[in-house]
């Protein structure tokens, strides 16, 4: 069971691409890979949806997937989440003075831990790249782990 995220009347040329675009202008689909199936056939790159059999009046479905991430630390004193699939930089992470020596997601991948050579480990919003809290130590911090 799901949720209807929008409507819209397709032209039987359109590829995948068009398709996304205006899910994207339409419903504020982001951060996620939209899969199109017509019946149990998906729409994939390089095919329109009269290749699938999409005609006039026909019902399509779309699968939501939460984009993959990675998160990675430099020596610059940022930390960067990218787009696995695309290899796009979501976010840079500023506000470390000094390396970062590590950076990983929690569990629900909604947070970002860094640890600096700085004296510092903070905590991220995965989804704006905004810093949420710093912690200060009297050392060089090596690694910060979610529990």
């Amino acid at each position: 069971s799901g949720k209807m995220v929008a409507m819209l009347e397709a032209q039987s040329s359109w590829t995948l691409g068009d398709v996304q675009a205006t899910l994207e202008q339409q419903s504020n689909i982001t951060g996620s890979q939209a899969r199109v199936l017509h019946g149990e056939t998906e729409l994939v790159r390089g095919r329109s949806l009269a290749d699938i059999g999409v005609s006039d009046g026909s019902e399509l479905t779309l699968v939501l997937v939460k984009a993959l991430r990675v998160v990675t630390a430099s020596k610059d004193g940022t930390a960067m989440i990218w787009n696995a699939s695309s290899g796009e930089c979501v976010h840079t992470l500023q506000g470390h003075a000094a390396a970062v020596a590590s950076a990983q997601f929690s569990r629900d991948a909604s947070l970002v831990a860094t640890a600096s050579a700085d004296k510092t480990a903070k905590v991220w919003c995965a989804e704006t790249g905004k810093c949420l809290h710093t912690l200060m130590d009297v050392r060089q911090v090596l690694t910060a782990i979610f529990a």
